[in-house]
């Protein structure tokens, strides 16, 4: 399934510590090291699946990148390809959402704007606390790296 962390850098509070605690509770459950992505804003640990050594991400040369977690069919592919082509079409409108199918969450990162999208069904889910300091797809890591926890 693969899996991912994304904290927010803010001044209030040290990702660090959040980082820490919540990659803890992957490597737990046998993740093995994620590839980091950081920019000025915020942090994204990148986990592959257990099954295979290749992460679904794609990087470019002006910062941008595409990483989809789960399983993403788009454009009749899957896998690295299937993310490379969902971020070549969009453009901030839903139709690549509503052409893409599986359980999936795609994060990217396209002329300087960052947007996490979850498959229109949203069976994969998001986890994050009330201030986004904090949005991992494990609910595991959420409640390693928070010291209270409430449902919404």
């Amino acid at each position: 399934m693969g899996g991912f962390i994304l904290l927010h850098k803010s001044e209030r509070t040290d990702h660090k510590i959040l980082q820490a605690t919540a990659l803890d509770a992957f490597v737990r459950t046998g993740f093995a090291s994620p590839h980091a992505i950081s920019t000025d804003n915020y942090v994204l640990l990148a986990f592959a699946k257990r099954e295979t050594s290749e992460l679904t991400l794609q990087q470019f040369p002006n910062g941008d990148f595409v990483f989809a977690c789960g399983t993403l069919f788009y454009a009749g592919t899957v896998g690295k390809a299937a993310a490379s082509a969902f971020y070549e079409d969009y453009n901030g409108s839903p139709g690549p959402r509503e052409r893409a199918m599986g359980h999936y969450t795609v994060i990217l990162r396209k002329g300087g704007v960052s947007e996490i999208i979850v498959d229109s069904f949203g069976s994969y889910h998001v986890f994050c606390d009330s201030e986004m300091r904090i949005a991992p797809s494990a609910f595991l890591a959420s409640a390693a790296a928070l010291s209270r926890l409430t449902i919404s």
